[in-house]
């Protein structure tokens, strides 16, 4: 063994750089990795605090627990965004009546749509079917997506019916 490695001390070198070259490299990836992360993380601080959805009266809520109002808010329905009432919408640690916020229209949409899927699931747990998750189904105008809104960092963010956020990019 020892006249091996005498004589192929050069080889033994390489190789032992070579795996060496491979750990940092390694080690480079998943630190550049938890970077991303975290840098994701801090640009959605403002805007995944922000939220809409309907409560089980129908009556649409609104909460925002960032401490900054949200801007340019506009609701977004098949292939259109229409402005919201108000283009900014205040902080709201608790949650709040979005009725006025949204308008009249987007929120006779949510609401018909809301009977409608507490109905569909109502009918299938009289058929004695298993409950899943319902969707909603929209039937006249156009149907409401998502949200588009500026948080408080001047980023553009849409959040849609599903609570799934991402960045709108300009």
């Amino acid at each position: 063994m020892i006249d091996w490695t005498t004589q192929n001390k050069d080889l033994l070198t390489v190789l032992i750089a070579a795996l060496a070259f491979a750990v940092a490299a390694c080690s480079a990836w998943y630190a550049w990795r938890q970077y991303r992360l975290a840098w994701q993380r801090e640009r959605m601080q403002l805007a995944a605090k922000v939220a809409v959805w309907h409560d089980e009266t129908g009556v649409p809520r609104y909460v925002n627990t960032s401490g900054l109002p949200i801007w340019s808010v506009s609701v977004e329905f098949d292939g259109h965004s229409e402005p919201a009432e108000r283009g900014c919408w205040p902080p709201a640690p608790d949650p709040v009546d979005a009725r006025d916020l949204l308008g009249a229209d987007a929120e006779q949409l949510f609401r018909s749509a809301l009977l409608d899927a507490l109905d569909r699931q109502r009918k299938a747990r009289e058929a004695g079917k298993p409950e899943e998750w319902t969707r909603l189904r929209f039937t006249s105008g156009g149907k409401p997506r998502a949200i588009v809104f500026t948080d408080g960092n001047s980023r553009r963010w849409r959040r849609d019916l599903e609570g799934i956020l991402t960045q709108v990019k300009d």
